[in-house]
């Protein structure tokens, strides 16, 4: 579905005034991914939807109210700088704040693949011997924080143009 919208975004979306048709596309895979994953409850899992009164969802609440209140409070802590500073300062100040996020997060995904490379080989290492473990962090500190701190540096002297490559020119006004 995710595929077939993208299609219809590149190939329908000529202007920035087709926000309304871009909205209908967007409102057309919601409602046709909702079909399916209902009627796939239906047939496979004869799951059937039920009204519930307020005396289940009350306790539905009490019950997981610990979960309920940690995703309500790291909703609160993600969104809020964002409408802070549109409230504060304006949407162009939000559109800087938010390409510049985006930026961080892409190079935060950079790193994951090491992660994805050095936890095997630590459990690996576990196995054998916790000397083991302790000689690999501390190699892949004594080359890793370098390198990563010359990365981190460059990245604080160059931000001005990485910004400019990455974002465009942009209009301080």
């Amino acid at each position: 579905v995710k595929v077939i919208q993208t299609l219809l975004i590149f190939v329908l979306i000529k202007s920035a005034g087709d926000t309304l048709l871009l909205q209908e596309i967007n409102a057309f895979a919601s409602i046709l991914v909702l079909a399916v994953l209902y009627f796939t409850m239906l047939k496979k899992y004869d799951l059937r939807f039920r009204l519930v009164n307020f005396d289940e969802i009350k306790s539905c609440l009490k019950e997981g109210w610990h979960l309920f209140m940690s995703n309500v409070s790291v909703t609160f802590y993600t969104n809020t700088v964002s409408v802070l500073l549109g409230f504060f300062h304006g949407n162009v100040y939000v559109g800087y704040y938010t390409a510049s996020e985006k930026l961080i997060l892409s190079l935060k995904a950079l790193i994951s693949p090491i992660s994805q490379i050095v936890v095997p080989k630590m459990i690996a290492l576990s196995k054998t011997s916790k000397e083991a473990v302790i000689a690999y962090k501390q190699k892949l500190l004594k080359y890793g924080t370098p390198v990563f701190a010359i990365i981190g540096v460059l990245i604080i002297i160059l931000s001005k143009y990485i910004l400019q490559i990455v974002f465009g020119k942009y209009n301080h006004n």
